[in-house]
């Protein structure tokens, strides 16, 4: 909950940045200021309704797929392994709980004029976003984007999964990490994923704050999307709101991986 908490007002920049015309990430981060100093938390409560269940099948799944793919009498299993273990946990979790939360979430950022948004009502409420999103578009609108969040929670999980390996330093096989380390492990692990991932990330949030709806296939929506974007704006477009996303995923891998070694030696 800390993380989310401290880090929430980041990504709320993020899909500003994204539909904004202008370039400066200062522009967003005034525009939502105007608004109202707590529009850096709007979205807050579809976060906070599926962060616990994401946390929880992360880790669960993580776990679980590691155990399958370490060898027997193997102690740790390969950095591949732990590579592919964390790619299907990221991947699970986006299937599970991420998109649906994310789609509620952007909804609420980007909804209405003032936003920029393509949908003309204002959402006042996650529930009430969650409500109205169903009965006018179907349930299956909250997996929209589904692919993209994968991919991107995929290999998010999979560049952290190494993060917290002990093998070159072993004086810390039996007792683990100090915090620190942890902390600044997460930080530095969870910040390479926005950077190689942004174009993922700006597709998807594009994708998930429409309210198109269509027989069009995701493969080519995405890739009408995608040449949209570059014949308008560039290729740099699509690393827009990279730095938001940098600083969020970097501070929470390293808030939660310190708070998840420590649970760890407590339990």
């Amino acid at each position: 909950m800390m993380e989310v908490l401290i880090c929430h007002p980041l990504p709320n920049e993020g899909p500003i940045h994204f539909i904004s015309s202008e370039k400066s990430i200062m522009f967003c981060i005034r525009k939502i200021y105007q608004r109202s100093p707590m529009a850096f938390y709007r979205g807050l409560g579809a976060v906070m309704v599926g962060i616990m269940p994401k946390m929880a099948i992360r880790f669960t799944s993580f776990e679980t797929y590691k155990a399958a793919l370490t060898k027997r009498g193997e102690n740790t299993p390969s950095l591949v392994r732990l590579f592919v273990a964390g790619l299907a946990a990221g991947m699970t979790e986006a299937v599970l709980v991420v998109t649906p939360t994310e789609v509620i979430k952007i909804r609420l950022q980007t909804a209405g004029k003032n936003y920029g948004g393509s949908l003309p009502i204002g959402y006042r409420t996650a529930p009430e976003a969650y409500v109205t999103t169903v009965r006018t578009e179907g349930i299956w609108t909250l997996w929209r984007g589904v692919s993209l969040t994968a991919a991107r929670q995929g290999t998010n999980q999979a560049g952290t999964s190494n993060s917290a390996k002990t093998d070159s330093q072993p004086q810390y096989q039996s007792t683990g990490l100090p915090p620190w380390q942890t902390a600044l492990s997460g930080f530095l692990a969870g910040s390479l994923g926005p950077l190689a991932n942004a174009p993922l990330d700006t597709l998807k949030t594009q994708i998930q704050k429409s309210s198109q709806t269509g027989k069009t296939s995701s493969a080519s929506q995405v890739s009408r999307l995608f040449q949209q974007i570059v014949q308008n704006e560039g290729y740099m477009a699509l690393y827009k709101g990279t730095l938001p996303r940098v600083l969020r995923v970097g501070v929470g891998q390293s808030v939660t991986f310190m708070t998840y070694e420590l649970l760890r030696k407590v339990w």
